[in-house]
């Protein structure tokens, strides 16, 4: 008996926890990484046309920066264009996708 009521306690503050944060949230969960929001200014894409042929990783291969996995930027392409490039869809030849332009990080050669 003590048990069970033991039990149902438990298992009533686990839900009242649920709802709470289903209402209220985690302190600072879901916001944005600062660096994420300045890239997201509009003059930091462009629009890319879709041609007969394109596929994501080779349009990864010409916008993403030489020291990033192609699969993040594929990633990054897949949340800027969630109408465009939906998961399993064929890319549309004519169809316009936003293409966030990331900046190259530049590597100095020691080499004298």
């Amino acid at each position: 008996m003590r048990k069970t009521m033991i039990t149902s306690v438990i298992a009533l503050l686990l839900i009242i926890a649920a709802a709470l944060f289903l209402v209220f949230g985690w302190p600072g969960f879901g916001k944005l990484d600062p660096e994420y929001q300045a890239s997201q200014n509009p003059q930091n894409f462009v629009t890319y046309t879709i041609y007969q042929g394109d596929t994501l990783w080779s349009i990864a291969e010409m916008y993403a920066p030489a020291d990033m996995d192609l699969r993040e930027y594929i990633y990054i392409l897949e949340q800027n264009n969630p109408d465009v490039l939906q998961p399993k869809s064929n890319l549309i030849p004519g169809e316009k996708i936003l293409i966030l332009r990331l900046p190259v990080n530049e590597e100095v050669s020691t080499n004298a």
